[in-house]
């Protein structure tokens, strides 16, 4: 979960990621302290309004992001009917990026509200970054970075290798946990 570290006294708080790295434009892009809701009707109804505050509590706002030409694109882990998704590096650190055109910015928006709400926020859920967009002259570029697992997704591990009754029991009670 990101969590806020001061500067100083007269500085908003520095928005950084669970290892510590930061969220925030180096240019030091100031932060609009009004009240924003966030509509998200596509998650539910418990979740239809919710409105942060800058004061502090609810979420955090983020500054403009300029993770999408920080990050250093490695290998195509693969594509598909919204984008690609790639292996690259972020301040020293593996990740992954997945590139949506903007004709999927649905996509890329619902995607996006899912990794976002707090609900999301545990161990045995692929950690999320932040979320940018790159104008590459031609077209813009959605990004959602997310943590690299170096071992892939969950459905591809299933669909190489057979589970036994007991590895199956163990994984729902890692899930449960």
């Amino acid at each position: 979960m990101a969590r806020l570290q001061p500067l100083s006294n007269d500085h908003l708080p520095l928005l950084v990621d669970p290892k510590g790295r930061s969220l925030t434009s180096p240019a030091g892009s100031s932060v609009d302290t009004q009240s924003t809701t966030l509509r998200t009707t596509e998650l539910g109804p418990d979740l239809d309004d919710i409105t942060f505050s800058g004061s502090g509590s609810g979420k955090p706002m983020l500054v403009p992001s300029t993770a999408a030409r920080e990050v250093r694109l490695e290998t195509l882990i693969g594509s598909g009917r919204f984008g690609q998704v790639w292996k690259g590096k972020w301040r020293c650190d593996d990740v992954a990026a997945k590139i949506f055109s903007s004709r999927d910015e649905q996509s890329w928006t619902k995607e996006r509200l899912i990794y976002e709400t707090m609900m999301l926020r545990h161990a045995n859920i692929l950690g999320f970054i932040t979320t940018d967009n790159k104008d590459t002259g031609l077209a813009t570029e959605l990004w959602l970075i997310t943590d690299y697992h170096r071992l892939g997704s969950l459905f591809e591990f299933l669909q190489l290798y057979a589970m036994s009754p007991h590895g199956i029991l163990r994984m729902a009670a890692s899930v449960v946990n």
